[in-house]
């Protein structure tokens, strides 16, 4: 016999498997609030319910704002009897967390049940239209070999139709997804694991559980998951970019290059199996970065609802009205680059308003940036419309977005072309593919000469890097000693602290072979998990060279991370997708890197930096020559040493780190977008003087 729907998860089996795996993570990541979470919901499943509330107060401790902590929080009461301070558990998620349906559902029946009025900023918004938006997202979803024709669209319409049939594995998928979107991340991987069993095929379901496991920090497991999908038959162009993605984000090489082909095949066929960011690594070929780009461009362009402007019509702007839109408005790699950009502005041509779409951190970069902002607003409670009326209404004149397709991004506000000028700049490494974005801005490396065909947005080309860098970031001395990070004390140090996501065994390869040709040295790389630090080992040791050669680097707080950087020699880049943020960290802490010039954007942004830094020599066109001047570098340390001295002396006046000039060539770049608007013309390319 079949379980009932809502039977709980069994996870008796693993649960102290996965308890002491938590641990472990905490023991090396302390004042991480995502783990204590995870910790919470794991005590919760075995039912230690006393340990599981304090596992989510400590989650908030570290992260007030953390809307999913605070949910949990609410369920953990409420099963132990404390519905009236569950409520309020419900309603912080509810508003921390936009449309967040679970919060709403559950807030709601503790109003019924306690008479209690449960507050909720922007209630009536988030009450108004919520299951619609549930069903339309569960109907954009390709949940394949549902037997459901019409996808449920609330939680409890799933739970009685499974009810009513167990073997509605559709259905299954369905109420997994849901959940999953809710953040129940255990109970989700309950039903759809339910429905693989049955239907091992499922590829929608397949996808879902993997988006889980990797949301719970089980990436192994993930890769499991679409790994037994793909050997059960399924059959769709989803599976391998999602599979491989996972696969490089634990180092696991497997059958890479079987599997590489099979998912640039599969993007090539079907350019919206995969989301654009994920192209980006994939490839290095900017016409399929331009295919995926437009095809989910296109599929956020036909959710867009019609909306009336409220904005006032003119083209007379003595002071133009600046809106920057990011995620990354908190102590985030793309907030330390930007945190001095705003108060940089000139106050009699622009006023700047800088749209937040997520949540407050309490960092010191959200603080900068709120306070070289006229005003920030924070949009990350407020639905597509509602954002997108706000910009509207501050009669914003070129609304600039800062995140593209990266994760939290909201490219559905831009879809509703609420600001006369759209512009893309500096957190997505690629074209959008959308009428919604009018200019794109970049350089004359990233986008060298006949790269205008692979955007569609037109090119406005600053004369140094586009990269806009923070002087005023931290320039920690190192912490500790080579010895205390587990370095040779005498050896050559390479490092790099890319996300593993950037490792390739190619690159690998080519690590290898320079670290066999300079006696004595290490390898300084970011892992992170336990996993990527086992496989990358294990891949030195394939490749002749001992495991204890390789060493490996935590995520720890900002100023302890850069602080590496002062007991390296030399940074070894990534191709496809270069150093970004890295890079110019490396830079700024005086450690020299070395590139290889890529086809696409991605794999050309360490060279711009190094261009403008005043370093060409440190960039290669092959991996032959990368090699060559690895080694060549690796065996004189000497001429290491001299540069090193060199960017610590010149990084403050180099063309990469004059912020000032910098913020100066983008007023120019966008006094010129406007004078084109203003004078009725179509967007057009340019290139911004020096």
């Amino acid at each position: 016999m079949k379980p009932r729907a809502n039977a709980a998860p069994d996870l008796t089996a693993d649960i102290e498997k996965r308890l002491l795996t938590l641990r472990q993570k905490l023991a090396r990541a302390p004042q991480d609030p995502v783990l204590y979470n995870q910790l919470g919901l794991t005590q919760g499943a075995g039912g230690r319910m006393r340990d599981a509330l304090r596992a989510f107060d400590q989650a908030l401790a570290l992260c007030p704002t953390y809307g999913e902590a605070h949910m949990n929080r609410g369920l953990a009461l409420e099963i132990m009897g404390g519905i009236d301070e569950a409520g309020a558990s419900y309603a912080a998620a509810a508003t921390l967390t936009p449309h967040y349906t679970e919060a709403i559902l559950r807030a709601q029946q503790v109003e019924t049940k306690t008479g209690q009025i449960v507050a909720i900023r922007a209630w009536p918004d988030l009450q108004r239209g919520m299951f619609a938006r549930i069903r339309d997202r569960l109907v954009g979803s390709s949940l394949s070999g549902s037997a459901s024709a019409t996808p449920p669209a609330t939680e409890s319409e799933a739970r009685q139709a499974l009810d009513a049939d167990p073997g509605d594995l559709g259905c299954a998928s369905c109420l997994g997804t849901l959940l999953a979107r809710q953040g129940r991340h255990l109970e989700a991987e309950h039903f759809l694991r339910y429905a693989l069993r049955g239907a091992p095929a499922m590829a929608g379901a397949a996808v879902a559980l993997a988006d889980v496991l990797e949301m719970l920090g089980r990436v192994p497991e993930a890769v499991a998951a679409i790994a037994a999908a793909i050997s059960s038959g399924a059959r769709d162009t989803r599976l391998a970019p999602l599979l491989l993605r996972l696969k490089q984000i634990s180092c696991d090489w497997d059958g890479y290059d079987d599997l590489r082909k099979q998912a640039l095949a599969a993007i090539r066929e079907t350019p919206g199996c995969t989301d654009p960011l994920n192209a980006l690594s994939l490839s290095d070929e900017p016409a399929d970065h331009l295919a995926c780009a437009q095809a989910y461009a296109a599929l956020v362009a036909s959710r867009a609802e019609p909306l009336q402007s409220s904005r006032r019509v003119t083209t007379d702007r003595a002071r133009l009205t600046l809106g920057y839109l990011s995620a990354e408005f908190h102590q985030h790699a793309g907030a330390t680059l930007l945190a001095e950009l705003f108060g940089l502005h000139d106050r009699k041509r622009f006023k700047v308003i800088t749209y937040a779409l997520w949540t407050d951190d309490g960092s010191e970069l959200r603080r900068r940036i709120r306070k070289g902002s006229d005003r920030m607003v924070d949009l990350w409670s407020l639905s597509t419309r509602d954002g997108a009326a706000r910009i509207a209404a501050d009669n914003v004149d070129i609304l600039v977005d800062l995140s593209g397709y990266t994760r939290n991004a909201r490219p559905d506000i831009l879809a509703q072309r609420q600001a006369p000028i759209q512009v893309s700049y500096l957190g997505y490494p690629g074209t959008l593919g959308a009428e919604f974005a009018d200019y794109a801005i970049v350089d004359s490396v990233i986008t060298p000469p006949g790269a205008d065909p692979w955007f569609t947005e037109k090119l406005v080309r600053l004369p140094w890097a586009y990269q806009i860098n923070d002087r005023k970031r931290p320039r920690p001395e190192a912490r500790g000693t080579r010895t205390d990070h587990g370095l040779p004390q005498a050896g050559l140090v390479f490092c790099n602290f890319n996300g593993n996501g950037k490792f390739t065994p190619a690159m690998f390869d080519s690590w290898m072979r320079i670290l066999r040709a300079v006696p004595g040295s290490a390898l300084w790389l970011f892992s992170g998990s336990k996993e990527a630090g086992e496989n990358l080992r294990r891949e030195a040791q394939k490749r002749g060279v001992s495991p204890e050669r390789l060493v490996l680097a935590p995520n720890v707080p900002y100023v302890e991370h850069i602080a590496r950087y002062a007991l390296a020699d030399l940074f070894l880049d990534t191709l496809p997708y270069t150093a970004h943020t890295t890079a110019s960290e490396s830079l700024w802490m005086g450690c020299p890197l070395l590139t290889c010039l890529g086809r696409a954007f991605p794999g050309r942004v360490a060279a711009s930096l190094l261009t403008a830094a005043g370093y060409p020599e440190l960039i290669t066109h092959s991996l032959a020559e990368y090699e060559s001047t690895a080694i060549a570098l690796g065996n004189n340390p000497a001429r290491l040493a001299e540069l090193r001295a060199a960017l610590t002396k010149t990084n403050l006046t180099c063309h990469l780190f004059d912020t000032p000039a910098v913020v100066k060539q983008l007023e120019s770049a966008y006094l010129t977008m406007w004078d084109i608007y203003a004078a009725g013309k179509p967007p057009a390319a340019f290139d911004v003087q020096k």
